[in-house]
């Protein structure tokens, strides 16, 4: 009896985890993203401008660690397979 007690509480809790679940991912799918602007330049465009401009400075030396980084990760990871 307490088998089949707790193996339908496990199927009615699995079945309605699963369908939240579903519930869940459908309405992600459903979502739709809009691209907001500010004015007549998006934030890409003043970026670029600033950037352009010397406004918008680059830390060159932490931006080659990053990279640098990242490429030691990749490399670490095909010497692993």
């Amino acid at each position: 009896m307490i088998a089949g007690t707790n193996s339908s509480l496990v199927r009615n809790a699995y079945t309605s985890s699963t369908q939240e679940t579903k519930a869940t991912v459908q309405a992600k799918e459903t979502k739709t993203t809009t691209v907001t602007q500010q004015g007549d330049k998006s934030r890409v465009e003043e970026l670029k401008d600033a950037i352009d401009s010397g406004e918008y400075q680059v830390d060159l030396n932490k931006l080659s660690e990053m990279i640098a980084d990242e490429l030691l990760w990749y490399f670490n990871l095909m010497n692993q397979m």
